[in-house]
């Protein structure tokens, strides 16, 4: 019974979450769509996720029919309310997240693991670079390229 009812609270925590982010485009002038409704409910309920565009389109053509060009528009109207944030993680695939969930991203070279970390990781940096330079650095949208733990520790005892 407890499992059912923790159920119904993410459901409703996922629902409430998707209702919030729905408001802020509207407030921002913007028109919710069945579209532009899935979108943010698969960014909701998949926020520990890298979702490309592909994968929007896949998970949206497995429910109804749409074309992906009109995924492709909506994800772009979600950019420029500032709803989504693209990041770039070396793949060359652009990723989404919601923007309040903005977060760096630490992307193994070797296995393409991508281990989410927290967005002030590189404050320091950025305040450095624009003191010394006057550029201010895009945060959230960052990808800093290695070799996580299991590939690291996997090379260091001869099995890689």
């Amino acid at each position: 019974m407890q499992a059912v009812n923790e159920a119904k609270e993410d459901r409703a925590s996922v629902n409430a979450r998707v209702d919030a982010v729905l408001a802020q485009i509207r407030s921002r002038g913007g028109r919710v769509t069945p579209i532009s409704r899935r979108i943010v409910a698969l960014a909701v309920e998949h926020a520990d996720e890298h979702y490309r565009r592909v994968d929007f389109v896949q998970h949206i053509s497995g429910e109804e029919t749409v074309a992906p060009s009109t995924v492709y528009r909506t994800l772009d109207r979600l950019v420029a309310y500032g709803i989504l944030v693209p990041s770039q993680l070396g793949d060359g695939a652009i990723r989404f997240h919601l923007a309040p969930l903005v977060h760096e991203h630490l992307v193994c070279e070797r296995c393409g693991d991508i281990v989410d970390t927290s967005a002030d990781l590189l404050d320091e940096v950025a305040e450095r670079v624009r003191l010394q330079h006057g550029f201010l650095l895009r945060i959230g949208a960052t990808s800093l390229q290695g070799t996580c733990n299991t590939c690291r520790k996997a090379s260091d005892s001869g099995q890689a």
